[in-house]
């Protein structure tokens, strides 16, 4: 017997004092927030909600049990006389709505997934002034076995400050344009910073949590929402990395911080993680599930919506409507135009229904209803003729949504079932001249050849450095600086000009040089400058000259330092 089923056992015997308790607790506290002065109210407030937090530590569900137990906290402080104001009661009031609507979601999904208590128990908590809860709070990982695979390179023989200066430097860039406005773009280039600064700290403790923090990066760059807390948690980064320049190699096989990587670790679980990381995850959570960040917001959903105490006293007074309407159908069936004075009763009726309908979430069902409603209207006041046929759609309208409501209570409600997708059209760019439209075309074609250059390299690199396969990289990449040189990017393109001198008189001369996978990681780290500049230059029709700095710099450690067009300095 598993401990949520035990758990789920135990919910099931207390429920109904549980749900008692908050009702009462309910009506208690609204009477308290008209008369303030009444402590007798609140002190019966606070034995329900006592009650509530001993029921619920013997069912042991860790989520819920602190969220009574932070509810409790309040409301004691503000027995003892601290002062309370309407942001008080706004969240004691959320906490009993959400309480037993999360003990129905466990019960109905077999779940416990305290993270979705979270905001509610950080909003009590700021009420009781108490530093928020990270969002690992519930993140049972046990760190100590997590390690990153093996990505080393000899690259910790180069001076290790300056590139780690370097890398920072590429870290700053992507997180400084995060932080303004997320991009894919800028993304990227801080997870390229955080892949090289895992493999120069490769076979080191130290490694891992560069890892985890790319992982990280990965999430976001697959949508996962970029909190005010997750940018601070990414300038947190930016500070391992200042360290790591600063104390140097004495770091490398120092623990990473464990709150930190654990916040990563979680982070990077609300995406979907590669293979590796997935495998790891598995086992540093003993096989507990995880859920992403889009289910977690498809629990959300259901968490705030409307519950089965609520869901059953609708569909039980729909039940009585239905028999009212079903009655006024089949008289004015037999009696016609005769009786369609009782259309005004019908209609009344047919209102309340749609109305709840509404509230529901049944949305086709609350559709068909309004489109009843007004066609029986326009047979009242004459706009339309009355017909016999009309009716009896009318009467295979209510079968369909009385039989939808029916059908409510046996469902889960879910936001797959209830929401309403927006859909947003395409938004196209159109070039407004001719110049703009080449210069796109440009951009383009210098984008793609730098992605073929790179793909090149990693061939040779992989392939044992067989110059076979960078052979005609020096004609693409003459392409892209003739390029970028017509549409006057003259910076970049003296950029491309030393990346070309470098594959000719270095890479194609059929020496090779010591460390040479170093080297072309630096190549590599200059490649990707380009492309972040050319990326943002493309978007937004003018991008910071700044971005190509770190290139320039990777270019002057390899020893071919470019040559910056004097108006551009």
């Amino acid at each position: 017997m598993t401990d949520l089923y035990k758990q789920l056992v135990s919910l099931s015997l207390v429920s109904p004092e549980l749900n008692s308790n908050v009702e009462m607790a309910v009506v208690k506290l609204e009477q308290f927030s008209r008369e303030t002065d009444n402590m007798d109210l609140l002190n019966d407030a606070i034995a329900l909600v006592s009650q509530i937090h001993g029921a619920l530590r013997m069912v042991q569900l860790s989520g819920v049990e602190l969220l009574s137990s932070e509810l409790l906290r309040l409301l004691e402080a503000i027995s003892q006389g601290r002062a309370v104001g309407t942001d008080d009661f706004a969240a004691i009031s959320a906490s009993l709505f959400i309480l037993p609507r999360y003990l129905e979601l466990t019960a109905q999904r077999k779940l416990n997934l305290p993270d979705l208590l979270l905001p509610q128990i950080n909003e009590l908590r700021a009420c009781s002034q108490q530093a928020p809860l990270p969002e690992s709070y519930f993140f049972p990982a046990n760190l100590h076995v997590l390690k990153a695979p093996d990505k080393s390179s000899s690259s910790i023989r180069e001076e290790f400050s300056g590139l780690c200066r370097r890398l920072r430097h590429m870290y700053q860039l992507g997180l400084l344009q995060t932080i303004r406005s997320p991009n894919m773009n800028a993304l990227g280039l801080m997870e390229r910073s955080l892949q090289r600064l895992q493999a120069i700290c490769g076979g080191y403790r130290f490694a891992t949590f560069w890892w985890v923090a790319g992982a990280a990066v990965n999430a976001l760059q697959q949508g996962v929402t970029l909190t005010a807390g997750r940018k601070i948690l990414l300038r947190n980064i930016d500070r391992e990395i200042r360290r790591l320049q600063q104390e140097g190699e004495a770091v490398l096989d120092q623990p990473p911080k464990l709150e930190l990587l654990r916040e990563l670790l979680y982070l990077a679980s609300q995406g979907l993680p590669d293979e590796e990381l997935t495998e790891q995850l598995q086992e540093c959570l003993s096989e507990t599930p995880w859920y992403s960040e889009v289910e977690l917001k498809k629990f959300q959903s259901e968490l705030h919506g409307p519950s089965l105490n609520t869901v059953h006293s609708v569909v039980q007074a729909l039940a009585e409507e239905f028999k009212v309407s079903q009655s006024i159908l089949e008289m004015a069936s037999q009696a016609g135009e005769n009786l369609i004075v009782d259309f005004e009763e019908l209609i009344a009726t047919l209102e309340r229904i749609t109305d709840a309908l509404s509230v529901l979430g049944l949305s086709r069902a609350h559709e068909i209803m309004r489109e009843q409603v007004k066609k029986i209207q326009d047979w009242h006041d004459g706009e339309v003729e009355y017909e016999s046929e009309g009716l009896v759609a009318v009467a295979d309208a209510l079968v369909y949504v009385e039989s939808t409501v029916a059908g409510l209570e046996n469902l889960s409600l879910s936001d797959d079932n209830l929401d309403q997708l927006n859909h947003l059209a395409t938004r196209e760019a159109v070039a407004g001249n001719q110049l703009a439209e080449a210069e796109a075309i440009v951009i383009a074609e210098s984008q793609s050849g730098l992605m073929m250059v790179k793909r090149a390299l990693s061939s040779y690199s992989e392939a044992n450095y067989d110059l076979n396969h960078i052979g005609n990289i020096s004609h693409t990449i003459t392409s892209v600086r003739g390029g970028l040189n017509m549409i006057s990017l003259k910076r970049a393109g003296a950029m491309v000009d030393s990346i070309q001198q470098f594959v000719d008189q270095i890479l194609l001369s059929g020496a090779q040089p010591p460390a040479l996978d170093t080297l072309l990681e630096t190549l590599a780290d200059a490649i990707i400058s380009l492309e972040y500049y050319l990326a943002s230059y493309g978007a937004l029709q003018q991008a910071d000259e700044s971005i190509l700095i770190l290139g320039e710099e990777s270019m002057m450690s390899l020893g071919f330092p470019v040559s910056v067009p004097a108006e551009e300095e």
